[in-house]
């Protein structure tokens, strides 16, 4: 879930939601303050998207980079306080979680990484803890999509009634998307998270495989994309999980091989997008919970009889990983940061295109990464876990935060004031 936090806070790629849609498993919905300040999002050139039939040209093989992150550690005195303020936090903020994961990279303060708490029952919580990721998985599909761009096996412009031509037979209001609306999010299709009637079937059975079918046909009982793609951004994640299927009928692969193959040519050996028949996390692994207020807010979309405390640490729904179902560490997050969220492995002009911001907007939601200014990022909730995450692209500036609470988005609000470089 992604939004920007104004006035004392630090700009934030967190949790900003309706009260109905808070519970999202595997996504977020942008904050009406801020697309009340951007009313349009502008795409790339037509010169910046190679199509299917013509391959990316040599001039597209120069490197993105931005500036390192910094190596020197923190001060004795800076960690001793971050310490404090974290465990302070984590006790009267975390809504039941017993985790919460810093990583912090200043480039005038210098670099602390600390796990505090229990990753579960008795079990001390370790920078090598698996969280879940959520949203942050939609900056992994966004490159893996923009990679088959790159190889000419796709083009932005391609319309799903020419990459997923029996889906779109079956669906006909998405043959006109194409593949730039979905990694954009401007097709105008309803989020299959946002109708309460898959909630509910989601938390009756939480075995239940649903197809891309099934998640179709639910976004479009919600919304069908307008006759004309709006030109603003709005948050779907339906739209990350037909990029999935394009990755699985485009490449002739499973999604979450694709991905987690992505994420090993990174260097992320900690970073995976599991099968979707697999719900639990590798060792070490935290385990999620939801807790009192968040029951409280939200009891009536939960499972009859959750209890403050309760393990949802499987609450994963079948079909919707490319939205939000990967797992990380701290580390391999920061990585991921420090490379412009994959940016560095795509040819100059799309991972410039994937950043691109409209003239004279503060902050734009581009193929699958927020910008603000020289700040990039993207953060994510899923059932048990919220996280944060955001880089620097001018200062190297970086930070990571994982709460292992539904609930915990206070916890990271508490830590803002510790962020490097905020722009606000």
């Amino acid at each position: 879930m992604i939004g920007v936090a104004v006035g004392n806070a630090a700009l934030s790629f967190t949790t900003v939601t309706s009260s109905h849609r808070r519970r999202t498993t595997v996504g977020a919905w942008i904050a009406a303050a801020i697309l009340a300040a951007c009313s349009a999002v502008v795409s790339p050139s037509v010169s910046l998207r190679p199509s299917a039939q013509t391959p990316a040209s040599a001039s597209l093989t120069t490197q993105w980079t931005g500036a390192a992150r910094p190596t020197a550690g923190m001060s004795v005195e800076e960690r001793a306080a971050i310490d404090s303020a974290a465990l302070e936090a984590l006790a009267d903020h975390g809504d039941g979680a017993t985790a919460l994961y810093i990583g912090i990279w200043d480039p005038v303060r210098g670099v602390y990484l600390r796990a505090y708490g229990e990753a579960s029952p008795g079990v001390p919580a370790t920078l090598g803890d698996h969280n879940r990721i959520g949203s942050v998985t939609k900056t992994f599909t966004a490159v893996a999509v923009l990679q088959l761009v790159a190889d000419g096996r796709i083009g932005l412009s391609d319309t799903l009634a020419s990459v997923l031509p029996e889906l779109s037979a079956r669906f006909p209001a998405i043959a006109p998307l194409t593949v730039d609306q979905l990694l954009g999010m401007r097709t105008g299709i309803g989020d299959f998270f946002g109708l309460n009637s898959f909630s509910e079937a989601f938390y009756a059975d939480r075995a239940h495989v649903f197809t891309i079918e099934d998640i179709v046909a639910v976004a479009l009982e919600m919304r069908l994309p307008p006759a004309v793609a709006p030109s603003a951004a709005e948050y779907s994640n339906t739209n990350y999980v037909i990029l999935g299927e394009i990755l699985r009928v485009v490449s002739g692969r499973a999604a979450n091989v694709v991905i987690t193959d992505l994420a090993r040519s990174a260097g992320l050996k900690d970073t995976a997008l599991q099968a979707p028949e697999d719900r639990r996390l590798p060792a070490p692994a935290a385990h999620g919970y939801v807790g009192p207020r968040y029951i409280a807010d939200h009891g009536e979309l939960l499972p009859s009889g959750t209890l403050d405390g309760t393990d949802v640490s499987d609450w994963i729904p079948f079909g919707a990983g490319p939205a939000g179902g990967m797992y990380s560490t701290v580390e391999d997050l920061a990585a991921w940061a420090a490379s412009g969220y994959g940016s560095s492995l795509l040819p100059i002009e799309l991972a410039n295109a994937r950043l691109a911001t409209p003239s004279g907007a503060d902050w734009d939601y581009g193929y699958g990464i927020m910008r603000v200014g020289d700040w990039i990022g993207h953060g994510g909730s899923v059932d048990g876990w919220v996280i944060d995450s955001a880089y620097n692209m001018a200062t190297g500036a970086a930070w990571v935060m994982i709460v292992n609470s539904s609930g915990g988005d206070g916890v990271l609000q508490a830590i803002a004031q510790f962020l490097p470089d905020r722009p606000f």
